[in-house]
């Protein structure tokens, strides 16, 4: 499924006095496989749809108000047509990225770096590719088959774990609103990774931390967006146990849900030391959102 915005052919038109101008541009957002249902709340934040001040394309002293005027496509689940109309403000109204603080659309970047400590089982272990970054399961797949050992050095004692570090970098992303935040809508980002780069993090990279709110003034919001940055994508290793919570050891097997018994991985060809019978990296976060869609205006 892949959100289009496309603006309609001949949309733009203008009306209205000399005193008060005003102007519409027309949009038709939908999936472009004509398969997925889109929500409203998915069409007004498309890529590509314009922001609320928004200059208009034809007319910069124009600005876009809203909410747009939303309809959905009779018959159509999956596709919208949303109205933007522009109007002269009565008040200046500062282009993205001259904003001074506590004015709307104002936005800060703050970054950060630490490190935390995770346990670990094996030094210097594969990471996975494709779709098994996404696997939020050890071990075996949906279908029954394994998935590869990470393979590396041994570090644990006995199938204890070692603690090791990885460092993190942390973005803060501060932007003015006019009005109460889309808190229902910023919820669906939590815990999510990048679907798409996004300053600068390739994909699946850069999760979405959360964010704070704060009312700053009348009808005005601060609200700061948490990001951290996982080289590997914030993978953790797990190693397969038993029904009794045990660490498998070399040699012992299991059944996964295809119903066959299978042996537990041979680490000794990793580490002659290696005890335990098969190390697996997990994924915590398997969501990915295009971060784009949050419309944080950064230049």
């Amino acid at each position: 499924m892949t959100i289009q915005a496309i603006e309609q052919f001949d949309s733009r038109s203008s009306r209205g006095t000399e005193d008060k101008p005003t102007a519409e541009r027309r949009f038709r957002v939908y999936d472009d496989a004509g398969t997925a249902t889109v929500t409203e709340d998915q069409a007004i934040h498309a890529s590509g749809i314009p922001e609320k001040y928004d200059r208009h394309p034809g007319f910069p002293w124009l600005r876009a108000t809203w909410p747009p005027e939303v309809k959905q496509v009779t018959g159509k689940s999956y596709a919208w047509d949303l109205i933007f109309r522009y109007e002269r403000l009565p008040s200046y109204v500062p282009d993205p990225g001259d904003e001074n603080p506590n004015e709307v659309g104002y936005t800060e970047i703050n970054t950060s770096s630490k490190n935390i400590w995770v346990d670990g089982w094996r030094a210097n272990a594969r990471l996975p590719t494709g779709e098994q970054i996404n696997y939020p399961w050890p071990g075996f797949l949906a279908d029954g088959t394994t998935s590869t050992d990470i393979g590396g050095a041994s570090i644990d004692s006995h199938g204890e774990p070692a603690s090791y570090p990885v460092t993190i970098m942390l973005a803060d992303i501060t932007h003015i609103v006019e009005g109460t935040p889309q808190f229902a809508f910023y919820a669906k980002f939590q815990n999510t990774r990048n679907k798409t780069t996004y300053l600068g993090a390739a994909p699946g990279k850069l999760l979405y931390a959360g964010n704070d709110s704060k009312r700053t003034g009348d009808n005005l919001w601060t609200v700061i967006h948490h990001f951290a940055y996982d080289e590997d994508y914030h993978l953790r290793q797990q190693p397969l146990r038993g029904d009794d919570g045990r660490v498998h050891t070399s040699g012992r097997t299991y059944t996964p849900p295809d119903g066959t018994t299978k042996a537990y991985l041979d680490v000794a060809a990793y580490s002659a030391a290696a005890e335990v019978g098969g190390v697996y990296h997990i994924q915590p976060y398997p969501g990915t959102m295009d971060f784009a869609v949050l419309r944080l205006r950064i230049r």
